[in-house]
């Protein structure tokens, strides 16, 4: 195997890596961009051995496809800091719901026990009001 076909073979376990790093999230546009990288080699080495001369041309194309190779990688590593950032976040808000719904929770409980204070209060005083009327019914009866 010469130079040209190690290098060929790395890339592929280069691209291999990179495609099995890609996640869910962002593996549409990252995968199609390996796939298409995948393809290219895949033409590179059928004209690499159907055509010797063109070796020229196969190394500035191998060239150009490890060059998109990083800008692959490095826009993965990029996103992964992104999806890293947008994970903690989440989970602030969420423990920030959590909290909320405690307290939301909390303060129902204080609301129904205020309401039903109120409404025996108001009872009360009815039943008070009552019985003054009753007094003074009485006393302007006499």
């Amino acid at each position: 195997m010469g130079r040209t076909g190690r290098l060929l073979a790395s890339l592929a376990a280069g691209m291999t890596l990179v495609a099995g790093c890609v996640t869910t999230m962002n593996s549409d546009p990252n995968r199609v961009r390996l796939d298409d990288h995948q393809s290219r080699i895949e033409r590179l080495e059928r004209a690499q051995k159907s055509s010797p001369q063109a070796s020229g041309d196969v190394q500035s194309r191998l060239t150009f496809l490890e060059n998109e190779i990083k800008a692959v990688r490095k826009a993965f590593a990029d996103s992964q800091v992104t999806i890293d950032g947008l994970v903690e976040r989440v989970e602030s808000l969420q423990a920030l719901l959590n909290e909320s719904d405690t307290n939301l929770s909390r303060l129902r409980k204080r609301g129904v026990e205020v309401d039903r204070a109120l409404e025996d209060l108001a009872n009360r005083i009815e039943a008070e009001v009552r019985e003054l009327a009753d007094r003074i019914k009485k006393m302007g009866g006499q």
